[in-house]
């Protein structure tokens, strides 16, 4: 459908031309995106806000001028509460996600696919490059969310969680943002990924990459201070497993949301406690192997006891 009139947006001060009709208020959207590069925006048109496409069709049937503006303001950051490099970061990302998921682009490592799947080999080869797009911002922005939060932690709630969900939103945007930019550097789409996966999800040295692909074993890639030492490990899990216990005592029937910030209030406590983050925790129990070393015995089965309080199976049933 043609423009009768030019439709143009107000983007700090600038006037940019919108090349096709939005017909839809998620259309106008995704145009001032691309125009503004705004991650959170709001839509005006003569200081009226334009919320919803039946605003947008109101705007068209009232409009008698030569050209039709709409002003747009930059909304609140959706890192609000970190600093401009975390905001900055998570801006980029998302405009990276948006231009891979968009635009075509020439692969400059392309893998064979056979039959919709990727060999063995290639599928490992794109895993571990995933993981190392990830592992640099994780560690990076991963520090600066553990001082932001512990500024809050036992002191403001609301802002406490509030930082939380940023942290968790950053990881998702992280990880999106790294499979894109990989399964875009391979030439595969993020379909043949999956189907690769499936196919050799049985497989042992896949399993393990996989595994190594999540958050948690991420972070346990990271160094482990000399004063870490194993018995350290051991006192600081103990402890816990206690506030863990403490905690779902004194919170019974907890929605599915305040079990995910309890996993940040868990590490922020043995912060405040050991003044060990959670990323040299993760490395440590890497490092000296709690899910099989002897020594770790009580550890695991104190950590048993905390899932079967928490969602009420044990894993060490499991399989049995």
């Amino acid at each position: 459908m043609e423009r009768t009139v030019p439709i143009k947006v107000s983007v700090n001060g600038e006037l940019i031309v919108i090349p096709n009709l939005p017909l839809t208020w998620e259309q106008l959207a995704s145009e001032v995106h691309r125009a503004s590069k705004f991650l959170t925006f709001n839509i005006l048109y003569e200081g009226v806000p334009i919320t919803n496409t039946k605003d947008l069709v109101t705007v068209y049937v009232n409009h008698f001028g030569d050209e039709l503006v709409f002003e747009i303001q930059k909304g609140v950051s959706p890192m609000a509460d970190m600093d401009e490099g975390v905001q900055r970061m998570y801006e980029n990302m998302y405009n990276q996600f948006e231009q891979l998921r968009t635009t075509d682009s020439t692969p400059q490592e392309p893998l064979t696919i056979n039959e919709g799947c990727l060999s063995k080999t290639d599928l490992l080869k794109v895993i571990n490059s995933l993981i190392e797009k990830a592992k640099t911002s994780l560690f990076e922005t991963g520090k600066k969310f553990v001082i932001k939060r512990q500024e809050y932690y036992g002191v403001d709630e609301d802002h406490y969680r509030k930082v939380v969900m940023e942290q968790m939103e950053f990881q998702e945007m992280l990880i999106l943002t790294s499979t894109a930019e990989t399964t875009n550097h391979f030439g595969i789409t993020h379909q043949v990924f999956e189907e690769s996966v499936k196919k050799f999800s049985s497989d042992a040295e896949v399993k393990i990459a996989l595994e190594s692909m999540a958050v948690e074993s991420i972070l346990g890639s990271g160094t482990v201070p000399d004063e870490l030492t194993q018995e350290k490990l051991k006192e600081i899990l103990m402890h816990s497993c206690d506030f863990v216990q403490r905690y779902v005592k004194a919170h019974p029937n907890m929605h599915p949301m305040d079990i995910l910030v309890l996993k940040s209030r868990e590490a922020d406590e043995v912060f405040k406690q050991f003044n060990y983050d959670e990323f040299q925790v993760s490395a440590a129990m890497t490092k000296y192997s709690i899910e099989t070393d002897p020594y770790f015995e009580d550890v695991r089965n104190k950590l048993n006891e905390v899932t079967v309080q928490l969602f009420g199976f044990n894993p060490a049933e499991l399989g049995k």
